[in-house]
């Protein structure tokens, strides 16, 4: 019967079948189910480590901190203003924005509306930031979280519409 290894020295799974007798000197026998549930776990996040026997173990990724919130807010931040600009016609609410003064009136209309409400979202989300370095929420929160606390869109006057139509 065929045999599954695991190697710590190279962090592999050697089957006897394929590999025979070449398999690294510090590989131990290891279960098919075994092997299953770490492969499994690694595509969940884990890790897989050799604990003090040489035997593999998954190892859960740490937790997020505030600093990785912090970062991946202001990622999502910047991606959500872009699609809501990008779902009424424009490349990017930059892209948007500078249509400040444009001779049509919609235009014009979505420039203003896209500063003003880009103006909010980012000093929400700044402060937030400030807060949350201030007295750190438990548990954090995803991105996603916070952004469903920032400015909504609808209320700078700021909604979907077909490109270059009246809002």
């Amino acid at each position: 019967m065929d045999s599954i290894y695991y190697s710590a020295s190279t962090g592999g799974f050697y089957d006897s079948a394929i590999h025979g007798v070449a398999m690294p000197a510090d590989a131990v026998e290891i279960t098919a189910a075994e092997r299953d549930a770490l492969l499994d776990a690694q595509a969940q996040g884990s890790t897989i480590q050799a604990d003090t026997d040489g035997r593999p173990v998954a190892i859960a990724p740490p937790a997020p901190t505030l600093a990785d919130v912090a970062a991946s807010l202001s990622v999502s931040v910047q991606t959500w203003l872009d699609g809501v600009a990008k779902a009424n016609g424009y490349d990017s609410l930059a892209s948007c924005i500078s249509y400040r003064g444009s001779s049509v009136a919609q235009w014009d209309a979505d420039a203003i509306a896209g500063m003003a409400w880009r103006d909010a979202v980012w000093q929400a989300a700044f402060q937030w930031q400030q807060d949350a370095q201030a007295s750190p929420p438990t548990p954090l929160p995803t991105a996603a979280d916070v952004i469903a606390g920032l400015p909504q869109p609808a209320a700078y006057g700021w909604t979907t519409h077909a490109p270059g139509a009246e809002a």
